[in-house]
């Protein structure tokens, strides 16, 4: 009995020393942290040529984000100018793999839908909107800086003189440009039919003003219709 009883305890002993193996790099492989940071927003003008660089935070005012892994959409990003490090996105434990990112940059006031990388849906109406799509390789911790693009087209409409005190807002309705972007092929995506309502400001009862609507241009060649009405 003594015997048995000292195989026992040196048993125990034995267990209790054992120290247990953590495979630290078979934990990691849950996921990764990865950060973005928008570092200027490129904007390509009217003729083509001139080109201006500048933060995000000087022409748009919310960003949203998407990450997809073949098509499907893994997580997404939203933040609102006036936000602790708006700009900079990060994602935690992102497993490894291949996948790609779309950053969609505007001043809409609500947030754009990122279900779909091939239709990007806007809450209102379209405003300047900038846009960035590229695929990455997640295989440890990783930061990538990137640069958005203008995305949208803008037509302007410029009064030499003023305005009739009574005209208090101007109504666009137009189609022929679209208001959900690709943002794998950077063009606009469905027939649509655009309303905007603009404001008509004091000063342009007394001297020229200008106004502009937005739409996302399509991959073919077309035009846009436009119908202009003042509204009291």
């Amino acid at each position: 009995i003594l015997n048995r009883i000292g195989i026992l305890v040196l048993l125990s002993g034995l267990m209790a020393c054992e120290k247990p193996v953590i495979d630290t790099k078979q934990s990691h492989k849950k996921g990764y942290e990865v950060r973005f940071h928008i570092g200027d927003i490129a904007q390509k003008y009217a003729n083509g040529k001139a080109r201006a660089v500048v933060g995000v935070g000087e022409v748009c005012s919310c960003i949203n984000a998407a990450i997809y892994n073949h098509g499907t959409k893994v997580t997404g990003i939203n933040q609102k100018k006036g936000e602790e490090g708006f700009g900079n996105l990060k994602v935690n434990l992102l497993p490894e793999g291949e996948y790609s990112l779309v950053i969609v940059a505007h001043s809409g006031i609500k947030n754009a839908s990122t279900a779909h990388a091939d239709k990007i849906s806007f809450s209102g109406k379209i405003t300047d909107t900038f846009l960035y799509n590229g695929t990455f390789t997640v295989t440890e911790d990783m930061q990538l800086g990137v640069t958005l693009t203008r995305c949208v087209a803008k037509v302007e409409f410029n009064f030499d003189k003023a305005i009739p005190e009574k005209v208090t807002h101007l109504r666009f309705n137009y189609t022929g440009g679209s208001s959900s972007l690709d943002a794998i092929q950077g063009f606009g995506c469905v027939n649509s039919r655009q309303t905007e309502v603009l404001n008509v400001p004091e000063e342009a009862h007394r001297g020229p003003s200008s106004y502009g609507i937005f739409t996302f241009p399509k991959a073919q060649e077309g035009t846009l219709k436009v119908k202009l009405t003042a509204l009291d």
